[in-house]
């Protein structure tokens, strides 16, 4: 009933020193940033038994089918496009569960970089790609060509005649991103510029006239074509915004306008004088402009840097220009696949030693820790109606949690809000696993050591046994059997049945205690 004696002395005790525990802190930290979860007993089990191959160990986590996704999270802050408070969310396409369209429709744009990553496909693809993807809810209303009788989110082709540009040709992205008429599109390229390419022209430093009267419309329009100022910035974005018209919605309550590409609007950039191109470089439609972008050493550049910073949760400075030069050499050699650029950033010495540095360690978003929970006891937090609670900000709990549109930036570290959301969702998942565990123990997920008619006074040392287990699956952490952290939760767990004389209630409240443990939370 679980892993035999031999095996449990190996994985339990001290046997492999510090190079275990540091590889096994390593590996990790790495399984949650690119698979979203703890790793298993038995993934654990050959890093302890030889701490030589935690290179192996690592090298493999970009090949799991969850890696795409989780790359596609860790972008998701500085993306934004996964909200449920846009114009579109008032439009009437009779959809019960409009908050979990809405996360959908964000969910578009990131679902095709997690396309690109787990297909191993170029990273250009990101605005050369011929297809988009779709889910199922979505293909009701949106013009693609959606398998019929498929469910989830499939490689699908837009069919209202717009050019095909990976991102560039995304409704979901465009949908996040809109604009009004006098701002002629320059939020939506400034989106681009500092998404793809790591240029924010909000960012600049500008020599701003004073005298300028900004209520009227046409000295403003003289001063973006003639002032050195604002020719700084306008030069160059005003004509990337021009290849965007097609997407603008003169409606915003018109489901037709919403859904669909008007190439009719594709001339409104007149008015404001600059015609499409891309830094000096004239052009005719999004494909045009995803041609350019493809060939713009930045867009290697940036996803190489913003890669570093999402695993890091750290600024790359001046400092970090030589590591980021190798990752970009071995992100190159490796065919521009994000799986190739994925590898190298595992090896980097900053990523992998932590000791001393509490700046490096990170706290789970709560898409992590929805994911990691899941993956332990087999429950997910979903609320009527189909809702992903920490997933949804209308219908769940996604901002009080730690992330979501509502917040300037996702939570670094732990908050009141956040804190009681972790208690219920570990609580509500601890109860589902061990009463699962103890009606059904000949497929039990978790509890495998013991049984529920176990007390300290009848097999106190096979309990010990299942808390270490515990521990090393939920906190990945060795601990003596007789050591302060067992005989807590010993204590624990005798409280809990003597107050309720319940076993199942017992175990559950010990292993809650470790889901919310601030090492399971930080990691």
């Amino acid at each position: 009933m679980g892993l035999s004696g031999t095996t449990l002395l190996l994985l339990l005790t001290g046997c492999g020193g510090d190079r275990a525990e540091d590889a096994i802190r390593v590996y990790s930290r790495a399984s949650v940033d690119l698979r979203g979860v703890r790793p298993s007993v038995g993934e654990l089990e050959p890093l302890i038994a030889n701490p030589d191959r935690l290179d192996e160990a690592l090298a493999a986590l970009p090949d799991d089918p969850r890696f795409g996704w989780s790359v596609a999270l860790q972008h998701e802050p500085l993306w934004g496009t996964r909200v449920e408070a846009e114009d579109v969310a008032r439009l009437n396409y009779g959809i019960a569960n409009e908050s979990g369209y809405m996360r959908l429709t964000g969910e578009e744009p990131l679902r095709i970089l997690a396309w690109i990553a787990d297909h191993d496909l170029p990273w250009t693809d990101i605005v050369t790609a011929q297809w988009t993807v779709a889910h199922d809810q979505l293909a009701s209303t949106w013009p693609v060509d959606y398998p019929a009788g498929a469910t989830g989110w499939q490689q699908v082709r837009y069919t209202d005649g717009r050019a095909a540009a990976g991102l560039l040709s995304s409704s979901g992205f465009w949908w996040r991103y809109g604009s009004t008429y006098n701002n002629a599109n320059r939020g939506r390229a400034n989106a681009l510029s500092r998404i793809l390419l790591c240029n924010n022209y909000l960012e600049r430093e500008i020599a701003f006239n004073p005298a300028l009267d900004l209520t009227d419309e046409a000295a403003v329009l003289n001063a973006i074509r003639t002032d050195p100022g604002c020719l700084g910035c306008h030069a160059t974005l005003d004509p990337l915004g021009a290849y965007l018209w097609g997407y603008y919605h003169e409606l915003n309550n018109n489901i037709h306008d919403w859904a669909y590409y008007h190439p009719n609007r594709e001339d409104y950039w007149e008015p404001f004088l600059l015609p499409p191109g891309y830094y000096g470089q004239p052009g005719d439609d999004i494909a045009d402009l995803g041609q350019k972008m493809a060939e713009d050493p930045r867009i290697i550049d940036c996803i190489v840097r913003r890669s570093w910073e999402a695993m890091l949760q750290q600024q790359a400075g001046l400092a970090e220009m030589d590591a980021l030069s190798r990752h970009r050499e071995a992100f190159l050699a490796g065919g521009i696949t994000l799986r190739s650029l994925y590898r190298s950033l595992l090896m980097d010495t900053r990523y992998r030693e932590l000791d001393g540095d509490q700046a490096a360690w990170k706290m789970m978003s709560p898409d992590r820790y929805q994911s990691a929970v899941e993956d332990i006891t087999g429950w997910s937090f979903q609320a009527d109606g189909g809702h992903d609670v920490l997933a949804e900000d209308w219908f769940g709990l996604r901002a009080q949690a730690g992330g979501g549109r509502a917040l300037t930036a996702q939570a670094a570290e732990p908050t009141t809000t956040g804190v009681e959301v972790q208690e219920r969702l570990a609580l509500a998942a601890a109860s589902f696993a061990a009463r699962r565990d103890a009606v059904d123990p000949a497929n039990a997920g978790l509890f495998t050591v013991i049984d529920f008619t176990m007390t300290p006074e009848t097999d106190g040392r096979l309990m010990r046994e299942q808390i270490q287990q515990l521990y090393l699956r939920v906190l990945g952490e060795r601990v003596s059997p007789g050591g302060e952290e067992v005989d807590r939760m010993m204590a624990l767990w005798t409280e809990l049945q003597a107050d309720g004389g319940d076993t199942v209630v017992a175990w559950t409240g010990v292993l809650s205690a470790m889901l919310r443990d601030p090492a399971f939370l930080i990691y």
